[in-house]
């Protein structure tokens, strides 16, 4: 459920559901659940490149 296609009706609230099962088996980190919390209701945007735009370098 994790890979649903981006833009599926439902499919981040899909996602978000896959991502807190592999995150209480300690398969998925906080800062990667985050995302697909933010992404959830927005099926066509990518969780991946949500953390991607929240990461900052090191100084």
């Amino acid at each position: 459920m994790l890979w649903l296609p981006l833009g599926e009706p439902g499919s981040g609230m899909h996602r978000y559901g896959a991502a807190m099962y592999f995150h209480k088996r300690g398969k998925l980190d906080a800062e990667l659940l985050e995302a697909y919390r933010i992404c959830c209701n927005l099926d066509f945007e990518d969780p991946e490149r949500v953390v991607r735009s929240r990461e900052h370098p090191d100084e």
